[in-house]
């Protein structure tokens, strides 16, 4: 008996709601840039200047927030990684970026999203979503917040190292890697981690799911 798949099976128009809410999301996103709309009174200008940066907090931090809904399968989380891209690539012009530095950008959002992807199928009730999306939005913002602070109200106004970044979560990683620190292990060893350890998780939910559908199957087909 064939096992069954480590995603669950999907249908076409499952897709459309959470394609057509990613694609709204970063749109808004572009055009605030675009539009220069300053968030803050000391916001640099020109303000596209951080069209990437707004790009990437946003990518991160609502596919957090809304993994269960946004990648519910394989085919959903392809799509949804496939349409991260362009954005990615249109913020980083707004921004001026260096093509090395928006690819690595764009790579390490879509591990995040593949991550997320992963444990998405492995989570069965409603409470176990809301404590993952929980756990995932606690890893993403957290750092975020503390490296805001650190930035807004420490007297040691530099940069903290990669090594720090990469510590304070997947929001600061992505800018990490946006801003020329393509290459550091110390920005991308955290989140292979993270894929590595939810594809065992995903491959061990797989393969017990298997071993339970086989015992169904030889119990329906032992005789009376």
């Amino acid at each position: 008996m064939q096992s069954p798949p480590i995603f669950e099976p999907s249908h076409t128009p499952s897709h459309f709601l959470p394609l057509t809410l990613w694609l709204g999301i970063q749109l808004l996103v572009l055009l605030a840039a675009a539009t220069q709309i300053r968030l803050s009174d000391q916001f640099p200008r020109p303000p596209e200047r951080l069209a990437l940066d707004e790009m990437l907090v946003a990518q991160v931090a609502m596919a957090a927030m809304l993994f269960p809904l946004l990648l519910r399968n394989a085919a959903t989380t392809a799509l949804v990684v496939a349409a991260s891209w362009p954005f990615v690539q249109l913020a980083g012009v707004l921004s001026s970026a260096s093509p090395v530095n928006v690819f690595s950008a764009g790579c390490y959002v879509s591990v995040w999203l593949v991550v997320l992807g992963l444990c998405s199928p492995l989570l069965r009730t409603e409470k176990a979503k809301m404590l993952a999306v929980a756990t995932a939005t606690a890893a993403a913002l957290g750092g975020a917040l503390i490296w805001y602070v650190r930035a807004e109200f420490a007297f040691d106004p530099s940069e903290p190292s990669s090594a720090a970044a990469s510590a304070m979560g997947p929001i600061v990683g992505a800018l990490a890697a946006s801003h020329g620190q393509a290459v550091a292990i110390s920005v991308w060893g955290p989140m292979a981690i993270a894929l590595a350890i939810s594809l065992t998780a995903a491959v061990i939910a797989w393969i017990r799911r298997g071993k339970t559908l086989n015992k169904g199957h030889a119990i329906v087909s032992t005789p009376v």
